[in-house]
């Protein structure tokens, strides 16, 4: 209906309507004769809710209920860019600015703040690192470093009600999460849909929600303590906005995503260029055609970490969508089954269980599309991973054995050796019925080594008495090695076969001073979620 009010009789007609039942006192209008302009502070990096956007424009769902109140009330909302939330509290308790539209209340600010009543309600939960078990409540935290945004709701909260805490205030919510992953804090408690807007923006993988809290951010506008009537006004023009309109605001911020987009321009150049070197090949026989194999090997090559940027790219977009989705669903039945009797909270219960089992799925095919390991502690690190996760998966024991501790690999030869990894794990668990597996990593100094060896049946003769060479997959293995100019070798062993990938180390790279491979470490300590 309102779609319709709105073509026939202008975009402007909901807040003309609405201005219609904002009754407002002799005494408000003079007042807003005298104020009709506000100074408004509001977060630039608390996004959806509210932020300034890469063209300095501010946007969220608070600014757009200042848009409706400003048409509604006639007044003119100057938004103010400060530097971070801390300073936009502070020019409110200063009376540099005249109101903040995303406040939540606490006993220390209604002395000097007035407040409308809530008008957006946001869960408060905890989040770490995908490798950390589940915390459950604050009571889990006692004792480790939280990360908080400094000055939002929940640091007072937490300091009062939970003093065991170690809290690390920070500037924004995309400080408290680096937190988390250099390791200096093991959680961060924050907004639940600002920080997974923030996790899916910065592609961090590695962070989940990992419990719950108390805690709702009530969000309201508060305004200076001397200037009541401005609060009254505000509540007033809040009231009078339809439900309609309130729900298309909240659903256009919560629309607010952060996407990785591939880029299909360089696809179509790239299949230009294909083209145009194929009529050169015909054109000019023996020097076009060797000039377009060595193209056609960096293609490959670039094809190749196309498909693992798109398998991070999967990995992330099932982290940042279904499985947030399902964490704030799993908290929301939590608390309704505290309401309900014992019977309904049983089935509440069952229900949980299988929400909690599709999560751990959706975690490990995150993880089986593309390890966040490969690219935060490196190929050593990864390949530990895959040898354990093929042996719970199939029933195979893998081992892993890494002989070169001190060679940093380029990331570029990392992602094509685990990929190589990969295929040969999955090859030796569906087709040679092995018992045992062995994975090693090595380096001689010029080229580094990857073997994979089972106790398997081998690999069967061929009539002519020739070993058979492999079949598509071992085709696609010696592809993939050759673009890098390695090699791929089989030999039978005493029980099965073993597969031996050799690839040469770009001249640059030379060994890492130390004894340790400082890649191949997982950070055990992550750092919590900030609150408002």
């Amino acid at each position: 209906m309102e779609a319709i009010y709105r073509r026939w009789f202008g975009p402007d007609y909901s807040d003309r309507a609405a201005a219609v039942y904002v009754r407002l006192t002799a005494d408000e209008r003079a007042w807003l004769a005298d104020h009709h302009v506000v100074r408004v502070g509001i977060d630039p990096g608390w996004a959806p809710v509210e932020f300034i956007d890469e063209t300095g424009v501010a946007r969220g769902m608070s600014v757009a209920y200042l848009e409706r109140l400003g048409k509604m009330l006639g007044i003119h909302f100057e938004i103010s860019r400060q530097g971070s939330w801390a300073d936009a509290l502070k020019s409110l308790e200063e009376r540099k600015l005249e109101m903040l539209p995303t406040l939540a209340s606490t006993p220390s600010r209604e002395a000097h703040v007035r407040f409308t009543e809530p008008y957006l309600l946001f869960p408060a939960a905890i989040f770490s690192a995908t490798d950390a078990t589940y915390i459950g409540g604050p009571e889990g935290l006692k004792g480790k470093v939280v990360s908080v945004v400094s000055g939002e709701a929940v640091e007072e909260w937490l300091r009062k009600n939970w003093p065991d805490l170690q809290l690390l205030p920070v500037a924004d919510t995309r400080a408290a999460l680096r937190t988390i992953t250099d390791g200096r804090a093991y959680a961060f408690i924050g907004n639940l849909v600002t920080t997974s807007y923030y996790i899916g923006q910065s592609g961090l993988a590695q962070i989940r929600v990992a419990g719950e809290t108390p805690y709702v951010y009530r969000i309201s506008m508060g305004v200076r303590g001397d200037w009541p009537m401005l609060a009254a006004i505000l509540q007033k023009g809040i009231d009078a906005i339809p439900a309609g309109a309130r729900e298309a605001i909240y659903r256009d911020g919560i629309s607010i995503q952060y996407q990785h987009r591939f880029d299909y321009t360089t696809l179509w150049m790239v299949v230009g260029g294909a083209v145009l070197i194929l009529l050169l090949v015909f054109a000019e026989r023996t020097l076009r055609l060797n000039r377009a194999n060595a193209r056609l090997r960096r293609l490959a090559k670039d094809l190749s970490q196309v498909e693992e940027r798109e398998r991070r790219r999967l990995a992330g977009e099932l982290h940042d969508s279904p499985m947030q989705k399902l964490a704030l669903a799993q908290l929301q039945f939590s608390a309704a089954s505290g309401d309900v009797d014992a019977g309904p909270a049983a089935r509440l219960g069952n229900g949980l269980d299988l929400m909690r089992e599709a999560l751990d799925e959706l975690h490990t095919l995150q993880f089986e599309l593309s390890p966040p390991l490969l690219y935060s502690d490196g190929l050593a690190s990864a390949l530990e991973w895959l040898a354990a996760y093929a042996t719970e998966r199939f029933g195979v024991a893998f081992s892993f054995q890494n002989a070169a501790p001190t060679v940093a690999i380029p990331q570029e030869l990392a992602i094509a050796l685990f990929q190589v990894a990969r295929e040969l794990v999955y090859n030796v668990a569906k087709h040679a019925a092995a018992r045992t597996a062995a994975m090693s990593l090595d380096a001689d100094g010029k080229d580094v080594v990857l073997n994979v060896a089972d106790d398997g049946k081998g690999f069967a003769e061929s009539a002519g008495g020739r070993r058979r060479r492999g079949g598509s997959g071992l085709f696609n293995i010696r592809e993939r090695v050759t673009l890098f100019g390695g090699e791929v070798s089989i030999a039978a062993i005493d029980a099965g076969s073993r597969v031996s990938v050799r690839m040469p180390l770009p001249p640059q790279v030379e060994p890492v001073k130390g004894s340790a491979d400082q890649t191949s470490e997982s950070p055990r300590t992550r750092s919590e979620e900030v609150a408002r």
